[in-house]
């Protein structure tokens, strides 16, 4: 069974609030609801419960829709914002649009209602997986700028699309100076051909490679990395990105 609608309804009226609910539950949506008139309630309410959606009426007394859609913005809650009423014009409906609010309409149109609601509870989830989404990637792209390892992402060809600072401490070379370019800013020519001919079998059909490579210092000086590559893959399977992470070990290969 799926959840209730919990609809936080701005009005004055009573009878006109339980209007609203009954044409939601008329149009086939389980609905819990609470009426709030006043600027405190509101407040009180949003931060009591976690609310679907805002039914607004535009003007009550001493108080208003465009009072609660501030409320709303303020408490950084992305409702959606729906307003309803019998007074408010054209001109100040889009100005509401503008500040924020969902969709309006007039009371005398409530066959509309459910339609609105439905279409802005299918556009408020994308809104939040799309929150989400860019959430995973800040945090992917700090952990990945804080890692003592050093970090670099290609495309598929190897061009450099992103590196960490610890690449820049590894290599000398800045983000600056690499992205765009092939990894072969590093190379030594202490490997043969077969040997990158190998690394880029391994991973262009989709599997790690892992292993050692002698590498050059934007200042010329060699140093030896353990490098891990990982293979990135798209929803189809097809191999698009490469990340590859480095470690410098000189020192316990000079030790050894």
């Amino acid at each position: 069974m799926a959840a209730p609608l919990k609809v936080l309804i701005v009005e004055d009226r009573e009878d006109d609030a339980l209007l609203l609910a009954r044409e939601l539950e008329r149009g086939g949506l389980t609905v819990e609801w609470r009426r709030v008139e006043t600027a405190a309630a509101l407040r009180a309410a949003l931060d009591e419960d976690r609310w679907s959606m805002i039914l607004s009426d535009y003007k009550l007394p001493g108080f208003g829709g465009r009072e609660a859609l501030q409320i709303l913005n303020d408490a950084g809650l992305n409702l959606p914002f729906i307003v309803v009423s019998g007074t408010v014009g054209e001109e100040t409906a889009l100005e509401m649009m503008r500040a924020g609010a969902s969709d309006y309409f007039r009371k005398d149109r409530l066959q509309l209602l459910v339609p609105a609601v439905e279409r802005e509870l299918k556009e408020a989830e994308v809104r939040a997986a799309r929150r989400a989404a860019e959430e995973r990637l800040r945090l992917l792209t700090h952990a990945l700028e804080a890692s003592a390892n050093a970090v670099m992402v290609t495309d598929r060809n190897g061009v450099i699309l992103w590196v960490n600072p610890a690449f820049t401490f590894l290599t000398g070379f800045g983000a600056e100076e690499v992205v765009a370019q092939s990894p072969r800013i590093l190379k030594s020519d202490e490997h043969s051909e077969s040997f990158y001919a190998e690394m880029w079998g391994t991973i262009l059909t989709g599997r790690v490679w892992h292993g050692e490579v002698v590498n050059r210092r934007k200042d010329g000086k060699l140093y030896t990395e353990e490098m891990t590559i990982t293979p990135v893959r798209d929803d189809a399977g097809e191999v698009t990105h490469f990340i590859a992470v480095k470690q410098d070990v000189s020192e316990r290969r000079q030790m050894e």
